[in-house]
C-alpha cells in the first residue's frame, strides 16, 4: 500500500503485509494509516506482488490505483464505509495477461478521516476559549555580534520575526497576540542564528497554557541553552520575553474545556495500536516540516524540528536520559518530604519533636483522626506552595536541555564544583582507610582458614571432573542434528540488519514508556504543585471537605472505622483492654522517639559524638575566621 504524489513533488510512503504462502484467495486482515493535506492531489496505489523469496526480486501481479479526493469522509464514530472490490491492472492498464488469465480482485475498504488528527491542527475553530499575548523584547549576553532571528509557535499558528543583522544584543519589541481554543496547548519561542534556511539552534522558551492565571504576565528573562554536538549543555544567551492569557467570560469558557476529553472520541472509541500511532504523528509531523520548508518566507528542517520536539519520535538516547532524570526530580521531592519528617522526629529543636510526639499519641488515642490528619496535611502542603505559583511558572519556562543528559536538577557552578570535588576526595580517602583495615582482617582470617579451603577446593574439583566426564558421555551420546540454513544465516548483512531492526525496536518502546511514566508522575506531582491552578483549587477544596466530613459527620466516621480497622482490630480489643493497647503503643513509640541523652545505646553516643565533635570544628573555623579578619 503506498501513498504517491503524481507531480513527485514528495516521496512516496508505503507500507506493506506479511506475504502469504501458496494462496489463491489470501486474506491479510491489516489497516494501514496515512498522513494526507487538501487539496487532497496524491494517490493510493495498492500493488500485489508474488513473493519469490530473499533471493529474488518479486514479481508484481497488478495493481489499484484510488485519488485521495474520491475517497469517501468518514464522520462520527459510527461504522466506517463498506468495502469496495477493486480490479487489478497491469501497469499498461490491462485486467489480464496476453494469454487471457485475469489478474483479480483486491476488497479494500479506504476512507478519509478528517477528525482523528483535527487536534493536532488546531481544532474546532469555532470554540475560542481566550486570548494568548507573547511579548518578545529582546536577547543578551550573545558572545559576538551575529545574526539571528526569532520563531514563535503556538498551537497550529507559526510567527517568524526578522532577522537582527550583526547585533550581539538584538531588539525586536513586539506583541504576538493568538487565539485559543485548547487551554492544554503549548506556546514555544526559540532563538535561532543564522538565515531563515540555515541556522544554529540558540535556544528555547516554552510554558504549557494551562499553567497560566488569567490576566497575569508571565515576564522573565530566561537563560537559552543548547546541546552541544560534544554531549554538553551550552549557556548561549538570554531572551527577555513575557506571557499572558486572557480568558474570555471571565474563564468560564476555559472550565467548560476543561469538562471535555482532551482527544476527540475517536481516539476512545477507535484507538489505534501505539506502534501505528506513533508512526503516524511523526509522519503528521514530517508533513509539517515539509510544508513550513515550502512557506513564504521558509523556515528551515532544523526550525521545524526544533519547535515540534521532533527527536521524541526518533532512537534517541537523550529522550531516555531525559524522561529517567525527570523521574529522579520527582523523587528529590519526595527525599525533602522525608527529610522533613526526620528533622520533626530528630529533637534538633526540641519544641516541634515534642508537638510531634504529643500528636502522635493523640493518634493512637483517637485513631479515628489519622485520615483526616493526613487529608489536611496533604491539603496544608499544597496551600503552603500556593503563594510561589508566580515564580514556580517562571522555573518553568526557563530551557531543559541538562535533562537531556540525565541531569535532574540544573549543573552546578564552577565553585559548587570545586566544593563537591573537595567532599570527594576526603570521601574517597577515608573509604581507603577503611578499606585497608578490612583487607588486613580479612588476611589474617584468609590465613586460619587456608588449609581448611584447600582441602574442599580440592574435593570440589574432583567432582566436578567427574560431573563433566558424565556429561560429555552423554553428549556424545546423543544423536547430532544437522542445522538448517536459511538465508538470513547465511547473510551476514540481513542478519546484521534484523539485529539492528529489533534493537531500534526495543530502544523506541523504552524510550516512549519512560516518556509516559514521567509524564504521568509529574502531572500527579503537579496537582499538589499548582501546575494547573484550577485543578489544585478544586482538589483542595476535595481534600478540606473530606476531612470535615471525616471529623464531624458521625456516619462516614463510623463507616471509615469499621471499613478500614475492621474485625481485626475488634477481636483485639476483645483480648486485650483497648486502654492497654494505647498506653502500651504510646510508651513504646515515645521510648523509641525519646531525647537521645534518655537511655543512649551504642549507636546514638556515636552519633552524638560525631555531632558535638562537627560542632566544636565549626566553631574553631569561625573563630579562626574572625582573627583572620581581625
Amino acid at each position: 500500500v503506498a501513498l504517491v504524489d503524481p507531480k513527485g513533488l514528495h516521496p512516496e510512503q508505503s507500507q506493506a503485509t506479511h506475504y502469504i504462502d501458496d494462496a489463491t484467495d489470501p486474506e491479510w486482515d491489516r489497516t494501514f494509516n496515512f498522513i494526507v493535506a487538501k487539496p487532497y492531489s496524491d494517490n493510493l496505489m495498492l500493488r500485489v506482488y508474488d513473493y519469490d523469496g530473499a533471493t529474488s526480486f518479486d514479481d508484481l501481479i497488478g495493481q489499484a490505483i484510488i485519488g485521495v479526493h474520491e475517497l469517501a469522509v468518514h464522520q462520527g464514530i459510527k461504522k466506517a464505509p463498506e468495502e469496495k472490490w477493486l480490479t487489478l491492472l497491469d501497469k499498461e492498464g490491462k485486467d489480464r495477461n496476453a494469454e487471457g488469465t485475469v489478474y483479480g480482485d483486491i476488497l479494500v475498504r479506504a476512507y478519509l478521516d478528517e477528525e482523528y488528527f483535527q487536534h493536532l491542527h488546531g481544532g474546532n475553530a469555532t470554540g475560542e476559549v481566550g486570548r494568548l499575548s507573547v511579548d518578545v523584547m529582546q536577547a543578551t549576553e550573545l558572545p559576538s555580534p551575529v545574526t539571528t532571528f526569532a520563531v514563535v509557535k503556538m498551537g497550529p499558528y507559526w510567527t517568524r520575526l526578522p532577522s537582527i543583522q550583526n547585533s550581539d544584543c538584538p531588539k525586536w519589541n513586539q506583541r504576538l497576540r493568538y487565539p485559543v481554543f485548547e487551554p492544554a496547548a503549548r506556546v514555544t519561542i526559540a532563538l535561532f542564528e543564522g538565515t531563515a534556511t540555515s541556522c544554529k539552534f540558540l535556544g528555547r522558551v516554552k510554558l504549557q497554557l494551562s499553567t497560566m492565571e488569567d490576566g497575569v504576565r508571565y515576564a522573565h528573562d530566561c537563560q537559552l541553552m543548547t546541546l552541544g554536538t560534544n554531549g554538553k549543555v551550552t549557556k548561549t544567551c538570554k531572551l527577555e520575553c513575557g506571557i499572558q492569557f486572557d480568558y474570555h467570560k471571565s474563564g468560564a469558557l476555559v472550565a467548560k474545556k476543561y469538562m471535555e476529553p482532551l482527544l476527540p472520541d475517536k481516539w476512545y472509541f477507535s484507538p489505534m495500536q501505539d506502534e501505528e500511532k506513533e508512526k503516524v504523528i511523526k509522519a503528521q509531523k514530517e508533513m509539517i516540516v515539509q510544508r513550513v520548508g515550502n512557506a513564504s518566507p521558509p523556515l528551515d528542517a532544523v526550525v521545524a524540528k526544533e519547535l515540534l520536539e521532533f527527536a521524541k519520535h526518533e532512537v534517541n538516547i537523550g529522550s531516555i536520559k531525559s524522561s529517567i532524570a525527570r523521574i529522579q526530580r520527582l523523587v528529590a521531592g519526595f527525599d525533602k518530604l522525608s527529610g522533613a519528617l526526620t528533622y520533626a522526629l530528630s529533637w534538633d529543636s526540641i519544641p516541634v519533636t515534642a508537638f510531634a510526639q504529643m500528636y502522635i499519641v493523640y493518634l493512637v488515642y483517637y485513631p479515628n483522626m489519622f485520615m483526616p490528619t493526613v487529608l489536611l496535611g496533604i491539603a496544608l502542603y499544597s496551600l503552603a506552595l500556593f503563594p510561589s505559583r508566580y515564580q514556580r511558572v517562571l522555573d518553568r519556562m526557563e530551557a531543559d536541555e541538562w535533562l537531556s543528559i540525565g541531569l535532574p536538577f540544573a549543573p552546578p557552578t564552577e565553585e559548587e564544583e570545586r566544593l563537591r570535588k573537595e567532599r570527594e576526595e576526603e570521601e574517597k580517602k577515608r573509604e581507603e582507610e577503611e578499606e585497608k583495615k578490612k583487607k588486613a582482617d580479612k588476611e589474617k582470617a584468609d590465613k586460619a582458614n587456608k588449609e581448611d579451603s584447600d582441602k574442599e577446593a580440592q574435593k570440589a574439583k574432583k567432582e566436578k571432573e567427574k560431573e563433566d566426564a558424565r556429561k560429555k558421555a552423554e553428549a556424545d551420546a546423543k544423536p547430532k542434528l544437522q542445522e538448517a540454513f536459511t538465508w538470513d544465516s547465511i547473510n551476514p548483512l540481513a542478519a546484521l540488519q534484523k539485529q539492528m531492526d529489533e534493537v531500534f525496536t526495543m530502544i523506541t518502546i523504552s524510550q516512549n514508556i519512560l516518556d509516559e511514566v514521567a509524564g504521568a508522575a509529574e502531572r500527579l506531582a503537579g496537582i499538589l504543585a499548582w501546575e494547573e491552578p484550577r485543578v489544585t483549587a478544586g482538589f483542595v477544596v476535595v481534600l478540606l471537605v473530606l476531612a470535615w466530613m471525616l471529623i464531624y459527620v458521625e456516619a462516614v466516621t463510623r463507616f471509615f472505622v469499621t471499613i478500614i480497622l475492621g474485625v481485626v482490630v475488634k477481636t483485639i480489643f476483645t483480648i486485650i483492654s483497648p486502654a492497654t493497647i494505647k498506653f502500651g503503643i504510646s510508651a513504646g513509640i515515645l521510648f523509641v522517639l525519646r531525647h537521645p541523652a534518655i537511655l543512649p545505646d551504642e549507636q546514638t553516643k556515636v552519633v552524638q559524638e560525631a555531632k558535638k565533635k562537627a560542632e566544636r570544628e565549626a566553631e574553631v573555623a569561625a573563630e579562626h575566621a574572625g582573627d583572620d579578619d581581625a
